[in-house]
C-alpha cells in the first residue's frame, strides 16, 4: 500500500483505514499485518489538522475520530479472540467465532477474507506473548496465556 502526499499538503493515505460506517458494517477489514496496521493508524492520527483522503471515507482535516473507531475496534477483536482462547482453538474455529459473534452472512470470500485477517491477529498475538501456540493430534491449536 501507499500513501501519497502532495505539495500541498494533502495525503491520500489509501486503505489505511476504514470508514466509520465501514467498520461497524463489516467488523473486521482485511489486515495483513495488525502490528503494522496500529504502527499505520498512529502516523495517520498525526496528520490530524491536514487534509487526509482515505479510499473508503470522505476527506477530512479531522481524521482523530476515525483513527480511533478502527483501533478500538482491533482491540476489541483481539478481545473477542482472546476470550475464546481461553481454551485452545484453531485458526478455523477463530474465524467461525468471529463470524458468530458479529452475526457474519458467510460466502466463500469473505471466509477467505476473514480467515486470512484472523490468521494475522492469532500471529501477532502470538508474537506479542499474549497466546501461546502448539500442535496437537497434527492441528496447530492456540490458548491464552495472559
Amino acid at each position: 500500500m501507499v500513501g501519497i502526499k502532495t505539495p500541498d499538503d494533502i495525503y491520500f493515505v489509501a486503505d489505511t483505514l476504514g470508514s466509520i460506517d465501514l467498520v461497524e458494517r463489516a467488523h473486521i477489514l482485511l489486515i495483513y499485518d495488525v502490528k503494522g496496521y496500529l504502527d499505520s493508524l498512529e502516523f495517520v492520527e498525526s496528520l490530524d489538522g491536514h487534509m487526509v483522503v482515505p479510499s473508503h471515507s470522505e476527506a477530512t482535516t479531522n481524521i482523530k475520530p476515525v483513527v480511533e473507531f478502527n483501533k478500538n475496534k482491533i482491540l476489541e477483536i483481539e478481545n473477542v479472540i482472546l476470550d475464546f482462547l481461553k481454551e485452545e482453538h484453531n485458526c478455523t474455529e477463530c474465524t467461525q467465532h468471529i463470524f458468530n459473534h458479529y452475526n457474519l452472512r458467510i460466502s466463500y470470500n469473505k471466509y477467505m477474507l476473514i480467515l486470512s485477517t484472523v490468521r494475522s491477529y492469532l500471529s501477532y498475538l502470538s508474537n506479542s506473548k499474549r497466546i501461546k501456540n502448539y500442535f496437537k493430534n497434527n492441528r496447530l491449536v492456540f490458548i491464552n496465556v495472559t
